[in-house]
């Protein structure tokens, strides 16, 4: 079951909402289905609609880049709609702002596990010393819990 058929179908219609957090959110539910769904699912009007509120959520992640939360909301859209190399580029961006920031790293630290799971063993290492340093940061965090977690219980 993809993610778009568990969303509520009012979700379209969030996407001219006069509140930016709503058509956000909307935004976020949306971009990360693919493209054939999306097709069927939106009529024409809300596909323009989706571009525009797609590009100028995009406008302004890209004008906070030079912030953690820009370079992270990027590379986490980036991620859901497969554009993975652009996604670990924006993570990095955020880690080299700030080598602490959890979110991002744990996001980076996700994204090179999946890529691990496929067999790049490369990948898999990375997420594991990205895991560990985070767990040294922040070991009461839940998030790194998890994340350090799934490296610890498969010995890595």
């Amino acid at each position: 079951m993809s993610r778009i058929s568990r969303c509520p179908k009012p979700v379209i219609g969030t996407l001219d909402d006069s509140g930016t957090l709503v058509r956000t959110a909307a935004v976020g539910v949306l971009a990360g289905t693919d493209a054939s769904t999306r097709l069927k699912l939106l009529q024409p009007a809300d596909r323009t609609t989706f571009a525009a509120t797609l590009d100028d959520y995009v406008a302004a992640q890209r004008f906070n880049a030079d912030r953690l939360e820009g370079r992270t909301n990027l590379g986490t859209l980036h991620a859901k709609q497969g554009k993975i190399n652009q996604a670990v580029a924006q993570y990095r961006g955020a880690l080299a702002l700030d080598p602490t920031y959890v979110q991002a790293a744990v996001n980076l630290a996700d994204l090179y596990r999946a890529r691990g799971l496929e067999g790049d063993a490369g990948e898999d290492e990375r997420a594991a010393a990205y895991a560990r340093r985070l767990n040294e940061l922040e070991p009461d965090n839940p998030k790194v819990q998890r994340l350090f977690g799934q490296f610890e219980g498969a010995g890595r």
